[in-house]
């Protein structure tokens, strides 16, 4: 089994540009995310079944907040919530180095949390409503 640093973990968000997040990102949750299994069992058996349903799925990023136009999240994310558009992702939990795993998928916002905490530099929450399934791959 490899090992590496979740430091090299690479999250891009693609609205007509490629933004790199990846600076800003501190937490990476729910990726992939569920399958969405739904149950089949009946009465007669003897032990549960399950079938592949449709997939609704969310993941959470916290990110350093920077509002720097076209570049900083709050300006990338911002943009988005605001206008309620789809936009792609790209995720690689180990980089963006050619054939290295990737997961990807089309994605809403749905909810973002600018909360402040005195003595604490400013974060920013984001939850995405994925729109589609992630796909696995490389980059």
């Amino acid at each position: 089994m490899a090992n590496f640093d979740s430091r090299s973990a690479y999250f891009s968000i693609n609205d007509g540009a490629d933004r790199d997040l990846t600076a800003y990102l501190t937490d990476v949750t729910g990726l992939p995310g569920p399958t969405g299994l739904k149950d089949a069992t009946t009465l007669g058996d003897s032990a549960t079944k399950d079938f592949a349903g449709i997939p609704d799925s969310t993941f959470t990023l916290t990110l350093l907040y920077d509002d720097t136009a076209t570049t900083g999240p709050e300006a990338v994310i911002g943009a988005l919530w605001s206008s309620k558009a789809n936009a792609t992702f790209r995720y690689g939990p180990k980089g963006s180095t050619a054939a290295f795993l990737k997961y990807s998928g089309t994605i809403k916002i749905a909810d973002m949390d600018l909360s402040a905490k005195a003595g604490d530099q400013q974060k920013m929450v984001v939850q995405f409503k994925l729109q589609t399934v992630v796909t696995r791959g490389t980059f």
